[in-house]
């Protein structure tokens, strides 16, 4: 089984060197014939002597600045083993710190090796997969709550709620690579400088992605909203005239019969006449913002000219027939059907 190339715990380059855990000249003092302890987490003691090595380091880390830390700590660390009493500057006191912390996570690296099933990305390549993770749940919450503000409606809550809750997560993870990245700082100050412009980047991009998806969920939602009340009045539009068309066929073929009809026709017909000019209107800007749809939507145009015409001949017939019900004599009434309310039929009739 083809094993992943070991990764270098200070840096991104392949650890390709041993590192002492114990310097040479520090076993050349201390007495080896009584072997040196340490513990390893929760592990029980490890016992070794003689000369320790760790493959966890590449050769520009252990012959650079490694070399050179160890070179500006043994002056002041070698007559300490010996028993002299040494002063300890504060930057003698910073180089041994900075000793003790190499020393540290060199013993440390057999740890992070076996938990390499759950920190076996980089500390660099975790963190921008992180900062992607966390530009992209704030885009869709930026994306969903500018699209429920323009529809004025709750519609596209799962991605919200499953966004908000993995933004938790997300920070928790990003923040303890960033302790990472302080503790590899202390060593090297390019992953200081690093880190810092990962955070600034991320920043930045997370911005303008948040800005770009209110853009859109706003023009998105506000399609949709357009859209969605297009609907509400063309079943509208379809429920009103189904309506009417009841009422007319099941009144009967007299004149006083009619007339009572376009009495109670009189609401739903203005309802009718209301809604179609309304979606006369809506059908003319979506065949402006829609022109692939321009063959179904003119078809859809046509047909709601022709109700507005039959609206505006109903409400005529409305009229008239609010004249002729003050009429009391039966002649007079029919008369006065045949000349002012059958014109409005026929031409009714032709609308068809």
């Amino acid at each position: 089984m083809k094993t992943a190339r070991r990764q270098c715990i200070f840096c991104l380059n392949q650890a390709n060197t041993k590192e002492h855990v114990w310097p040479k000249w520090v076993l050349a003092v201390v007495d080896q014939d009584r072997p040196l302890r340490f513990e390893l987490g929760s592990d029980p003691e490890f016992l070794f002597s003689g000369e320790f090595k760790i493959g966890c380091v590449c050769g520009d880390c252990n012959n650079g600045w490694m070399s050179r830390l160890e070179d500006e700590v043994k002056p002041c660390l070698e007559p300490m083993l010996h028993g002299s009493i040494t002063p300890l500057t504060r930057s003698v006191q910073e180089k041994l710190s900075l000793w003790a912390v190499k020393i540290a996570m060199v013993m440390g690296a057999p740890l992070i090796e076996a938990a390499s099933s759950v920190e076996s990305a980089p500390p660099v390549l975790r963190f921008v997969l992180l900062e992607l993770g966390i530009i992209f749940a704030l885009s869709v919450v930026a994306f969903a709550v500018a699209d429920d503000l323009s529809r004025a409606a709750l519609s596209v809550w799962i991605p919200l709620m499953a966004a908000i809750c993995a933004l938790p997560f997300l920070l928790y993870y990003a923040d303890r690579t960033r302790k990472i990245f302080k503790h590899l700082a202390i060593i090297d100050e390019a992953v200081r400088q690093a880190g810092k412009r990962l955070l600034r980047q991320g920043i930045v991009f997370a911005l303008l992605f948040m800005i770009t998806a209110s853009i859109v969920g706003y023009a998105v939602g506000n399609s949709g909203r357009e859209t969605q009340q297009l609907i509400t009045d063309v079943n509208l539009q379809v429920s009103l005239a189904n309506r009417i068309g009841d009422q007319r066929k099941s009144a009967v073929k007299i004149v006083p019969a009619q007339i009572a009809m376009y009495d109670k026709l009189e609401t739903d017909v203005r309802a009718y006449a209301s809604v179609c000019k309304k979606l006369q209107g809506d059908w003319t800007v979506y065949d402006g913002k829609y022109p692939a749809s321009h063959k179904t939507t003119e078809t859809s145009l046509h047909d709601v000219e022709i109700e507005v015409k039959r609206a505006d001949l109903l409400l005529k017939q409305i009229q008239v027939a609010r004249q002729l019900r003050s009429i009391n004599d039966a002649d007079q009434q029919w008369a006065g059907w045949q000349n002012d309310m059958q014109p409005l039929l026929d031409e009714e009739n032709a609308l068809d």
